[in-house]
């Protein structure tokens, strides 16, 4: 019950940015489900197998964080291990509804990236992803398309 409280209580304060990149961010890998995706947004450009984030994209880490007493708590970022994984994770789900990817496709890029740098509770990750992450990729797919959302 504590946890749908806190979900509910973080859709009202999901602008909470730990981190921003300076420079644009390319990841390149050689997915099939990624090979004909062409997608071009604000923040996002998905194309010829790469996933580029722009830059000055803002996100929290892994999700969710909440802010109490100006201190950022939730779950626990890793640095190198889950900077990038969350940062594309982050980025592919702002845009949910508007490339053509499956919330399934995000979480296995999510798992992927973990895993090339070694995390070794990537696997943990991944599935707390797929049970709760249902949450953000519908609330933000369905105000996507209801808002035609570019930003």
């Amino acid at each position: 019950m504590l946890f749908w409280i806190a979900f509910h209580i973080y859709g009202k304060y999901m602008s909470i940015y730990k981190y921003t990149i300076t420079q644009p961010f390319t990841f390149q890998i050689n997915l099939s489900f990624l090979r004909d995706v062409v997608f071009i947004s604000r923040w996002v450009v998905i194309a010829n197998n790469n996933i580029t984030v722009l830059e000055n994209y803002s996100w929290d880490g892994c999700s969710p964080k909440f802010k109490i007493n100006n201190k950022i708590v939730g779950t626990p970022d890793f640095g190198s291990y889950t900077y990038k994984a969350s940062l594309l994770h982050d980025a592919l789900y702002q845009y949910a509804g508007r490339h053509s990817l499956t919330r399934k496709q995000c979480d296995d890029i999510f798992l992927i990236v973990m895993n090339l740098n070694k995390f070794k509770l990537a696997s943990f990750y991944y599935r707390m992803t797929r049970i709760f992450g249902g949450f953000f990729w519908d609330k933000n797919f369905n105000r996507n398309r209801k808002n035609n959302d570019l930003a």
